[in-house]
């Protein structure tokens, strides 16, 4: 019940007893984003996908948001991201051709969740959203934790180095912050999956 979405940016999708919940449904463009969404039907087929939860508000992280609301998928974010994402989705468009949200005339449903955590749960399956901690990357970036199969998904913080090569002196800050949430939050993690190929 849960899919490791491949691509230059990766996607989790996490199956529930009637819907589907997409971590990272918009990256890059409205192409990729097409192909998250695709893939999903064709591995879990016969369910909605209701809600798109994004790591963080980077564009690289959202490129595709349109397509995704166009979908009538919840976009599910931290509060601090609402108001912007909502007013970059409903802006003009006045460069391109309609996209498939303009041509939806749907209006993008974004979730702004207040607190340090979302959690999505049923009788399948638990998925935890855990606002991130002392990351100067970004505000409102968020972690996707699956306490039952112990998986970790996330997004710009842990590069793991490469075999050849010493961990960095002084440790990378990204790193550091990585290691000091999973320990804050508590989360028992078996297996970790970057939203970043590697």
């Amino acid at each position: 019940g849960v899919w490791r979405i491949t691509g230059a940016y990766n996607a989790l999708a996490v199956e529930f007893s009637d819907h589907v919940v997409l971590f990272e449904p918009g990256p890059q463009n409205d192409t990729r984003a097409a192909e998250v969404i695709s893939t999903t039907r064709k591995v879990i087929p016969n369910k909605p996908i209701r809600f798109g939860v994004i790591s963080h508000h980077h564009v690289d992280h959202t490129g595709g948001l349109r397509t995704v609301a166009a979908e009538g998928i919840t976009i599910v974010t931290p509060q601090v991201n609402q108001a912007y994402l909502m007013e970059a989705l409903t802006a003009p468009r006045t460069l391109l051709e309609p996209d498939a949200l303009a041509k939806s005339k749907r209006k993008p449903v974004i979730e702004g969740f207040t607190g340090d955590r979302r959690v999505f749960q049923d009788s399948t399956r638990t998925l935890e959203i855990h606002v991130i901690k002392g990351l100067p990357h970004a505000d409102g970036l968020v972690v996707a934790y699956l306490p039952k199969e112990r998986i970790l998904a996330y997004a710009d913080m842990f590069n793991l180095p490469p075999a050849d090569n010493p961990v960095p002196t002084p440790p990378v800050v990204g790193t550091m912050v990585f290691a000091d949430n999973i320990e804050r939050l508590k989360l028992n993690v078996d297996q970790i999956m970057s939203v970043h190929s590697l």
